[in-house]
């Protein structure tokens, strides 16, 4: 596909991006004005200047440069730099001599350039083609400037307008980063709070209270996930975390009743989304729709039909486990309102017979023309509102393929160029005495509109009907040529929150509006401040892949939180006494010379856990796990050293006893180490003395004995406290409880340095019993 557009004169001007066509018309409709007025005034180059004539505070609704920035359609606070920019181009090019112009003048083209404007829109009303225009004018401006300047003034105008769009792509990095760091604590926890998988935590408050409690996701609001059956098994990338309620659309009502497409129902029923969700735990509604007018109109008008219809409904509900009804009906007559009320309450009392927690939900029109206003004033409110839990409002509605109105789906704010209506103006106009806002629930769509365009000027109508474009087309087909040089032009409208692409070639012009991140953001933003029911996204699946739009609902809407699950009473905690130390101490020499130690069952090999570390953590690890996992004291989980009930294995009964036990071994090796150090110390000071009072009083020193006897005690001490810091070491990993192989090695060195310390010894005492002497 093509997507440049071709000024043509007769001499190649160049390929100029579709995005840049109408600003480029205007500033060359203002340039060959310009040129025009400078040649009818005849006043000498040397005495023309550009006076700041320009009030760069004008209103966003008119002037010059408003004129050619509107294509960008950037927010209002940046209006005033945008103009400073063209405005600046305009005044080099006069300084460098190639433009000329007196403020008189200016202000002069200006008016000129404004009804000319105006004249090109009346033009297009009639059907005058925009780009003729433009070819008439570059023919023009061809016969007054030399071609170097008309080029000179369209690479800096270019450049000009990349530095715009540059602008826009650093304001959509900034939002997409402020995204990503508001879903990194959700992606740690990754189960929402009804799932079976949400992992469970244990927690002491006070030394009195115990208490099991999941960290999941949960909602902020209530959350709507339309899953179409054309949709098939597209369901396998939904996120079902983020929702709170799954509707399946659906059971096509005929007018007996009972469903007009069997086949397609049953499919989509058990084609894996209700398995899917099992383990999610979501509220499953099953949506019942008709699109004619006369079935409905029949529908309501027989009583058998609707007996027979509660009878299959209810059918349903048990044979699937569903936990709601949606009524999805395109048309209500005014003849038949009172009808669909009396139907709208006999199935409530009978799906609150059946079980009073299934819900009831109503689909109804969004506010987009007089029509729409007449449709929605078919519903008696005052008599459904308490029999209706949710309204879900279409509002990914407002605007349609069937129109030449280009504009987005579901416009947030109210834009006097456009007649369809927005989601402001529509939840306005039910709230407005009709439905309690916390009721109304606002749709959005992951779909776009297409039309073909005979320009890209705001406010044009399209030359034919839109088409439907799914999210995963726009971005693959569209969307990833932005930024090429014959690239789609992406913009953003902040008024309708959507963001729009300009693409084709000259002749074969289109625009699509569709939703991102960005304006899905804002829209579920707007709806949790102005504490609407909740939000529904219509078309689950039109991603297909690309998780942005995900992310854009879990930032905004889903937030992390801890439920409990059960607590417990716990007696007051029991003051250690110096025997409940020494045997905890006993104990934990046994299980720091085990091989295995299990964490539970160790009947469930190999899938068993296991108290064991890889790489074990250190002081500083120790005290945050302790954090994570509400541990006081280590002194708190101590486990007798007994093997596991009928098995040969011993087993500690949590991964928090693991936790403790780990903590208390680092604290023995703490004081052994600290131990040793100081009897080293000693020995070393024992040794000292000894060899001064040998040298002063010679070998018949009295105390000699006495010192040596004392520094072997003390050298067989201090060993043993470094033997038991080795052993406690859950960092040195061949020995003792860092290791996780038998400590054999423990006992080698043991043996080892105790046989070097007895021929040590015997050498000493064989030295002082043989030592030479002098005989008379």
């Amino acid at each position: 596909m093509k997507k440049s557009i071709i000024l043509s004169t007769g001499k190649g001007y160049k390929v100029w991006r579709n995005g840049i066509l109408r600003p480029l018309a205007f500033f060359l409709v203002f340039f060959s004005f310009l040129l025009a007025k400078a040649q009818d005034t005849k006043i000498p180059p040397s005495q023309l200047v550009v006076k700041d004539t320009i009030n760069f505070g004008d209103s966003t609704k008119a002037g010059l440069i408003n004129k050619i920035l509107q294509p960008i359609r950037f927010r209002e606070n940046k209006i005033k730099r945008e103009r400073e920019r063209i405005v600046e181009l305009i005044r080099k090019l006069a300084k460098e001599g190639d433009v000329s112009i007196d403020s008189a003048t200016v202000n002069a083209i200006a008016t000129d350039l404004i009804a000319l404007t105006e004249g090109l829109a009346a033009a297009r009303d009639t059907s005058t083609r925009l780009q003729d225009e433009i070819e008439q004018l570059l023919l023009n401006l061809d016969t007054k400037a030399p071609k170097q300047l008309v080029d000179s003034v369209q690479v800096q105008l270019g450049n000009v307008l990349q530095g715009l769009l540059d602008d826009s792509k650093a304001e959509n990095v900034a939002a997409k980063k402020q995204l990503s760091e508001k879903l990194m604590a959700l992606r740690e926890i990754q189960f929402s709070c009804s799932s079976e998988e949400a992992p469970v935590f244990d927690a002491t408050l006070g030394d009195t209270l115990q208490v099991s409690y999941h960290k999941c996701l949960s909602a902020r609001t209530r959350i709507f996930g339309w899953h179409l059956a054309s949709m098939g098994d597209r369901y396998q990338n939904y996120n079902l975390n983020y929702l709170t309620d799954l509707v399946l659309y659906g059971y096509e009502l005929s007018s007996s009743g009972k469903e007009n497409n069997p086949k397609s129902l049953l499919g989509l029923l058990e084609g894996g989304i209700l398995e899917k969700n099992q383990s999610f735990g979501k509220a499953v509604s099953l949506s019942v729709y008709s699109n004619s007018l006369s079935t409905i109109s029949a529908f309501l008008n027989q009583t058998s039909a609707q007996d027979q219809f509660v009878s299959r409904v209810k059918e349903l509900i048990s044979n699937y486990s569903l936990k709601g009804i949606n009524i999805y009906l395109s048309e209500v007559s005014s003849r038949d309102s009172k009808k669909f009320t009396q139907f709208v309450s006999k199935l409530k009392a009978e799906l609150a017979a059946l079980d009073k927690n299934i819900i009831l939900t109503l689909s109804i029109p969004p506010i987009a023309n007089s029509r729409s206003i007449a449709n929605a004033n078919a519903y008696e409110f005052l008599f459904l509102n308490p029999l209706v839990d949710f309204y879900l409002i279409q509002t990914q509605k407002l605007n349609i393929t069937d129109t030449r109105i280009p504009f987005s789906p579901g416009a947030l704010y109210p834009d006097a160029a456009n007649s369809r209506g927005s989601i402001e103006g529509t939840f306005a106009f039910y709230a407005n005495g009709k439905v309690p806002v916390g009721k109304l629930v606002l749709t959005v769509g992951y779909q776009g509109i297409s039309w073909p365009m005979p320009d890209f000027v705001p406010g044009t109508r399209a030359i034919g009907f839109g088409s439907s474009l799914d999210y995963r087309t726009i971005q693959q087909t569209l969307v990833s040529t932005v930024g090429q040089p014959e690239g789609a032009v992406l913009g953003y409208d902040p008024e309708q929150a959507s963001a729009y692409l300009n693409y084709g070639e000259l002749g074969d012009l289109r625009q699509v509006w569709y939703e991102d991140a960005k304006s899905l953001a804002e829209k579920y933003s707007w709806a949790l401040a102005n504490s609407t029911g909740g939000v529904a996204i219509w078309g689950l699946g039109a991603d297909e892949g690309y998780t942005e739009l995900w992310d854009a609902l879990g930032a905004t809407l889903v937030s992390v939180d801890s439920v409990v699950i059960s607590s417990k009473s716990l007696a007051p905690p029991k003051t250690l006494g110096l025997m409940d130390y020494l045997w905890t101490y006993m104990q934990d020499i046994q299980w720091a010379g085990l091989n295995d130690i299990y964490i539970g069952d160790p009947n469930k090999k190999p899938e068993a856990d296991y108290c064991y570390f890889v790489t074990y953590p250190d002081r500083d690890s120790l005290q945050n796990l302790a954090k994570a996992y509400d541990i006081s004291s280590f002194w708190q989980n101590r486990n007798e050293f007994v093997a596991y009930q009928d098995t040969d294995f011993y087993s500690i009964n949590s991964y928090k006893d693991c936790i403790c036990m780990i903590g208390r071994w680092n604290r023995y090796a703490e004081i052994n180490m600290l131990l040793s150090i100081i009897l080293f110390g000693v020995l070393g000071l024992c040794i000292l003395v000894t060899l001064l009072g040998v040298r002063k009083h010679g070998d018949e020193w009295t105390l000699r004995g006495l010192f040596t006897g004392i520094s072997i005690a003390i050298g067989l001490l201090a060993l043993i406290a470094l033997f038991f810091y080795l052993f406690f070491n859950t960092q040195v990993g061949f020995i003792g409880a860092g290791s996780s192989e038998v400590t054999i090695w423990m006992l080698i060195l043991i043996f080892g340095f105790g046989i070097a310390a007895g021929l040590l010894i015997n050498r000493l005492r064989s030295a002082k019993k043989f030592a030479y002497r002098e005989l008379p």
